[in-house]
């Protein structure tokens, strides 16, 4: 059975590099057309070097950070649920405290370009290739229940459930999209350096859909909100710095 410090050295080792770059965020494809009210109108991005996890955060490591627990149940490979973003923060507040880190969530920008494959994107719609059911859990495969985590293919970066199981809080604020100029920074037609979304707002963004979800809901551009008070069984987590 794994300690307590195994469990926060795993999450640490879990990081998963990923080199930046300059990539079209959005629609590429006009697949959103009539579904339009959430859509990103595809735009350039350019992002720095980050880190992220390459499996969902875990209600086993939820309650090692948490509560100081090792938890051994059905649910401990599990992508932690029913935690709000609110939640989550207090989750990286002490796990940063625990590891001497800075861990933090993924902004929209950089999840999107993590599922797409970074530098490796080949224009996939789901993280990992344009046929879903090797790569996620989604309605037509999971029985409508989140499964352990890391169970499918990985994407082109070797990450795990991108798309399917849990949907993931990202760390914006959500912002209805414009055409080329808005929330993502646009100005001259450079490409927005480090998106973060607006300054303010009363949702938060999720991204790449659940076991309950439909396909269109796992494309890698398919975003919706969440209050970040709210507590939801389809809604997990992943980190980075």
């Amino acid at each position: 059975m794994s300690t307590v410090s195994e469990i926060l050295q795993n999450i640490r080792m879990n990081m998963c590099p990923v080199r930046g770059g300059v990539f079209e965020m959005g629609d590429r494809h006009n697949m959103y057309t009539p579904f339009i009210a959430d859509y990103i109108n595809c735009v350039p991005v350019k992002l720095d070097d980050f880190n992220i996890s390459s499996r969902l955060i875990t209600f086993g490591e939820w309650d090692a950070v948490m509560r100081g627990e090792i938890r051994t149940d059905k649910l401990t490979n599990r992508p932690v649920t029913n935690v709000s973003w609110n939640d989550v923060q207090l989750f990286i507040e002490k796990l940063n405290n625990l590891l001497h880190w800075e861990f933090r969530l993924p902004t929209e920008a950089e999840w999107e370009y993590a599922a797409r494959g970074g530098e490796l994107d080949k224009d996939d719609i789901f993280a990992g290739d344009n046929i879903l059911n090797q790569y996620a859990w989604f309605d037509q495969n999971s029985g409508y229940k989140t499964h352990d985590v890391g169970t499918k293919k990985p994407n082109l970066l070797g990450l795990y459930d991108m798309c399917g199981n849990v949907w993931e809080w990202c760390q914006d604020w959500y912002a209805p999209s414009y055409p080329k100029t808005g929330f993502l920074g646009l100005f001259n037609g450079e490409p927005a350096l480090n998106p973060k979304g607006p300054m303010t707002g009363n949702k938060k963004v999720i991204r790449g859909g659940s076991s309950l979800s439909s396909e269109k809901k796992c494309w890698v551009f398919y975003r919706t909100k969440k209050s970040p008070s709210s507590k939801y069984s389809d809604v997990g987590f992943r980190i980075a710095y």
